[in-house]
């Protein structure tokens, strides 16, 4: 990808720490202060980081290389869809060790370990990194860098024709290409449904669907990736019954085609995922003749 398609990719506005919560846990800062390294406990430590003036396509590549790279299964603990441009960030106590190492300058490596000899060693070195000062911007890039919190690149073996040919009816607005699908486009379009049932006592629960899609999000303006957050939250909110379980697999930008985001929904249920469903619909209606 070119510098100008990185560029349109990465936020335009300077993102701005407010506030870092750490956890409290006498276990993890015991073994800090040995020097212990222990991958899986320091992969379960989350720091929840405050930011504000996150971008949509910021958040989106960090959503995707938490569940990608990082394999966060759970919508819990992934970090937190923005609202209004304010994003609750959680990282692992590795990340933030990992940044801190690639951000400290040579004159501090021989000291280096002091800067995470326990948990609010590490707060405290983030919050000194990234609170302000002459090389915020610096740390900050390279802080958005370590953690996936920005444009990097990928591949995609994605055919546009597809897309181009669901442009020929929608020219502007945003557009979904279901590229796999156990169902007809005509099935999808009337819907599918999972049944409310009652469990043995008497809660009701809503019956998964079964039906996993693989498909194409497109739209022309940056503002409109924002739609990718209703997509999720909508599907968050049935994560504990299995429904609709939604994964982002790719990200790029064309000059002349928008960005589009590749993902993957287990038991799609056009009920529950409205917003994904309405788009599907006025993107097919025409091909269909409805």
């Amino acid at each position: 990808m070119n510098n100008n398609n990185s560029k349109l990719l990465n936020g335009g506005l300077d993102m701005k720490i407010t506030k870092i919560d750490c956890p409290h846990n006498e276990f993890i800062d015991l073994s800090l202060s040995k020097g212990i390294i222990n991958d899986f406990a320091y992969d379960d430590t989350i720091f929840t980081i405050h930011i504000e003036d996150v971008e949509p396509i910021d958040f989106l590549y960090r959503r995707m290389y938490e569940e990608l790279y990082l394999k966060r299964s759970c919508c819990y603990t992934c970090s937190k869809i923005p609202e209004n441009g304010k994003m609750e960030l959680r990282i692992s106590l590795s990340e933030a060790i990992a940044f801190i190492k690639a951000a400290l300058p040579p004159v501090f490596k021989p000291r280096e370990k002091e800067a995470y000899e326990s948990i609010g060693d590490v707060k405290e070195t983030l919050l000194a990194l990234l609170d302000g000062g002459d090389s915020q911007y610096e740390y900050m890039t390279l802080f958005k860098k370590c953690l996936g919190l920005n444009y990097f690149e990928t591949k995609t073996e994605y055919n546009r024709e597809r897309m181009q040919l669901l442009r020929q009816f929608e020219p502007t607005a945003p557009v979904v290409d279901v590229i796999v699908s156990p169902l007809s486009s005509e099935e999808l379009y009337d819907g599918i449904e999972g049944d409310e049932l009652e469990d043995y006592e008497g809660s009701l629960y809503r019956e998964i669907t079964g039906v996993n899609l693989h498909f194409m999000f497109n739209c022309m303006r940056k503002s409109e990736l924002e739609l990718i957050y209703k997509i999720i939250k909508e599907a968050d909110y049935y994560y504990l019954n299995k429904c609709c379980q939604v994964h982002i697999l790719n990200i790029f930008h064309e000059e002349f085609g928008g960005y589009y985001v590749e993902m993957y929904i287990e038991n799609f249920d056009s009920e529950i995922c409205k917003t994904l469903y309405e788009i599907y619909q006025k993107s097919y209606k025409k091909i269909l003749g409805k």
